[in-house]
């Protein structure tokens, strides 16, 4: 019942979201057929604006609560999120990585950002598997938590520290200091040569 209620919902929704906008629009005329489609305005902004969003929406929702509810079943904590497995870390390690050396493999439709996002995703979350399942043994769900924030911590400072570097480059403009004075490459000297 409680599915069925939901799900209800969830349709009256994505049917009703599309009405709301800053241009008022009428239901009836965005489903009339008898008004050509490209002199239909309302059914323009219904169909190309407004309901591609909200189905997009509903999609990313559904497969964000999916796969919170896999962290959860395998964690068995109901309080699990992908933060918890470095997932999330390792996804934007993978991206920063794809921008900064200016990748261009493409797959499909896809662009080396999400791919990578999705690769450093994978490659954490196989990391702590891995940690998590010794050789003839169940899987830990403790060792998975704290291989999991280690991992996350560990991603997140590589993250940090190829920003900081970034930073440093000569050319790169940099912004005043908190006394206000400009701030210069000798300012950092001892921690650019630790990025290098």
């Amino acid at each position: 019942m409680t599915l069925l209620g939901f799900g209800t919902l969830t349709l009256v929704t994505c049917v009703l979201a599309p009405l709301v906008g800053s241009t008022h629009i009428s239901l009836t005329r965005a489903f009339d057929r008898s008004i050509p489609f490209e002199q239909n305005v309302d059914a323009q902004i219904f169909f190309v604006a407004r309901l591609p969003r909200v189905l997009a929406g509903a999609l990313v929702g559904a497969t964000l609560a999916t796969s919170g509810v896999v962290f959860q079943a395998m964690l068995r904590n109901p309080l699990a999120t992908p933060f918890t497995l470095g997932v999330s870390a390792g996804s934007s390690l993978g991206a920063m990585l794809a921008i900064i050396f200016g990748a261009t493999l493409t797959l499909g439709p896809l662009s080396p950002v999400p791919l990578a996002s999705l690769a450093g995703a994978m490659l954490a979350a196989s990391i702590v598997y891995w940690l998590a399942t010794p050789s003839g043994r169940a899987m830990s769900t403790s060792v998975l938590l704290l291989a999991g924030v280690t991992l996350n911590s560990f991603f997140l400072g590589a993250d940090h520290v190829r920003a900081v570097c970034r930073r440093l480059r000569p050319g790169v403009p940099r912004r005043p200091l908190a006394d206000g004075r400009p701030s210069t490459s000798a300012d950092f000297n001892r921690s650019s040569r630790r990025c290098r």
